[in-house]
């Protein structure tokens, strides 16, 4: 999955300015789950050629924990996105890599 994935961020040119692995870039969102406090850390952040940066998991099976830390990603990027101090974010789940390249299209009109 991650390899369809990165070749699909690869080629869409029109849609990705650039892209990065979170390893080690330090991007964490808290989330909570079943009472605790767990510290989550999306795939990829990918800087859109509409300016906005995406983060972006890919993910095949998604469990009750998975939903936690993307509702967790969904209100990060809301409460970001109303400072508007450090940009436009969005976030997206990609539950089928070769399915990519069609959401990037949805997420950038070019």
């Amino acid at each position: 999955m991650e390899a369809i994935a990165f070749d699909t961020l690869e080629a869409a040119i029109k849609q990705v300015h650039c892209y990065a692995r979170n390893d080690q870039l330090g991007l964490t969102i808290p989330y909570d789950h079943d009472g605790n406090h767990h510290v989550y850390v999306p795939d990829y952040l990918v800087r859109l050629t509409d300016g906005r940066i995406l983060i972006l998991e890919v993910k095949g099976f998604e469990s009750e924990q998975d939903r936690a830390k993307h509702d967790a990603a969904l209100q990060w990027v809301r409460a970001v996105n109303n400072t508007r101090k450090i940009g436009n974010w969005t976030f997206l789940v990609c539950k089928n890599p070769n399915e990519l390249a069609g959401e990037l299209r949805k997420l950038v009109a070019v």
